[in-house]
């Protein structure tokens, strides 16, 4: 249903809920390849240690780490900063996509709570058409 290629990409998934990320795991697995952690440190290490990493999911309020310094590493770095990222909020509305808008790899907003299913589905049309752009021979 989601399969995109044979070779599954992989996420990066930012959270500090073990809750959460399980049933998040699950779903993404039908179609890539997820990493999940729950810090700054982790997700650094992550990045720097797992092979083509295509999309990174980023909880805004994740207590073990300051979400916008991270995007802004992510935004200022060669390697990392064309991943795309999906943050995850509890407050998608206007305020915070304006604040999101200056960051170009931010490709997607979700609110909390969000169903699995929303979830999936906007992780498989960025991964869809970020893989479509690497094998063209465009830039990660």
């Amino acid at each position: 249903m989601y399969s995109l290629s044979p070779n599954k990409p992989a996420v990066l998934m930012v959270h500090n809920l073990t809750t959460r990320l399980l049933p998040i795991k699950s779903a993404l697995s039908e179609f890539a390849r997820v990493h999940a952690v729950k810090s700054k440190r982790s997700a650094l290490s992550a990045l720097q240690s797992v092979d083509d990493i295509s999309l990174i999911m980023l909880d805004l309020e994740t207590p073990a780490m300051c979400a916008y310094e991270f995007l802004d590493f992510l935004e200022s770095s060669q390697d990392y900063g064309r991943i795309p990222v999906i943050a995850v909020t509890l407050n998608p509305q206007d305020a915070i996509q304006k604040t999101l808008s200056k960051y170009d790899n931010v490709t997607g907003v979700i609110g909390k709570p969000s169903s699995i299913e929303e979830i999936r589905e906007m992780a498989a049309e960025i991964l869809g058409a970020h893989t479509a752009q690497t094998e063209k021979g465009g830039e990660q």
